[in-house]
């Protein structure tokens, strides 16, 4: 079965996120990604540095954010690790998302986003024998 692994490692730095938009455009050399994809996955893979940026690192630009692509059949998947305090994206309940929506506060629309543009969420807190958390993002590409 044909497979791509790529990776990427960032520090938490916003200036860093245009190497995000280049990582996906790369891959899409390999992979079968249409512009829109690139453009959502790329949005997505953002709204989640930058949560982990702001609220895990609390903008320190010496941590580092790795991200490993792989496809492989129909899945694109993404694993995004960092090693500051742990947070399930989805222990977001629907009802704080309607809150958040209704409120139109600034900020918090990253999760729905990412939610909204990715099939599949997953999430791997750090733990004694793996030093980093890992938010898991999969693409079903049709």
């Amino acid at each position: 079965m044909f497979e791509v692994k790529k990776s990427l490692i960032i520090y938490s730095k916003i200036s860093e996120l245009d190497q995000i938009h280049n990582f996906v455009k790369d891959l899409s050399q390999s992979i079968p990604l249409k512009d829109n994809h690139i453009y959502y996955l790329t949005l997505a893979l953002e709204e989640a540095c930058v949560n982990i940026m702001k609220h895990s690192y609390h903008n320190d630009p010496t941590k580092t954010i790795s991200i490993e692509a792989t496809f492989k059949g129909n899945e694109l998947t993404f694993k995004i690790e960092d090693n500051g305090p742990s947070f399930d994206p989805r222990s977001i309940s629907a009802t704080e998302v309607k809150e958040i929506q209704k409120n139109i506060k600034k900020g918090g629309w990253g999760i729905l986003l990412i939610s909204r543009i990715i099939d599949k969420i997953d999430y791997k807190p750090k733990n004694q024998s793996t030093p980093y958390n890992q938010l898991i993002l999969t693409k079903i590409l049709e």
